[in-house]
């Protein structure tokens, strides 16, 4: 039997305001973040053009995160206006919140 989490770094949830943009370019999107790892960030507020492979830069702050983070990565996957970005080698890792204690089951 698989476990039932086959990520290589944990995820912590992170719902927070951040903006995105294509790199290189000066238009920046609003959008909100769901969940944030180590080397990378799940997005939701997406438009449709940030399709899979397209580099972006994001910036967050507030919510739950000790420091501001600001990332290049790309567009990993799409989901309806969610998406997955895989952070840049090289970028370092952001400084992320605690996570959450679980409740007992």
């Amino acid at each position: 039997m698989l476990p039932t989490n086959l990520r290589k770094h944990p995820r912590v949830a992170l719902a927070a305001a951040a903006t995105v943009a294509v790199v290189g370019a000066r238009e920046v999107v609003p959008v909100r973040t769901r969940d944030i790892a180590r080397n990378g960030i799940s997005l939701t507020g997406v438009p449709a053009e940030l399709g899979v492979g397209t580099r972006v830069r994001i910036q967050c702050e507030g919510g739950a995160l000790p420091t501001p983070i600001e990332v290049e990565g790309t567009v990993v996957w799409r989901s309806g206006d969610a998406a997955g970005v895989s952070f840049a080698a090289g970028d370092g890792a952001p400084a992320l919140p605690e996570p959450a204690e679980r409740p007992p089951r």
